[in-house]
């Protein structure tokens, strides 16, 4: 039975970028064995753009 991993990433495109190379690296070591799901979030940082969060 494959492992199910869940990836959580912001919608951004590197963010998401990140999250799929790090998912084609699993799968590259780890083949068959693993089901990934990529779950895209959004942070408060992402919906509140003009104020700061500091």
């Amino acid at each position: 039975m494959p492992v199910h991993i869940r990836i959580a990433t912001r919608k951004s495109s590197l963010a998401l970028w990140q999250a799929k190379e790090v998912s084609r690296l699993l799968r590259e070591a780890h083949g068959d064995s693993l089901s990934i799901e990529l779950i895209k979030m959004t942070t408060t940082g992402d919906q509140l753009l003009q104020q700061s969060l500091a």
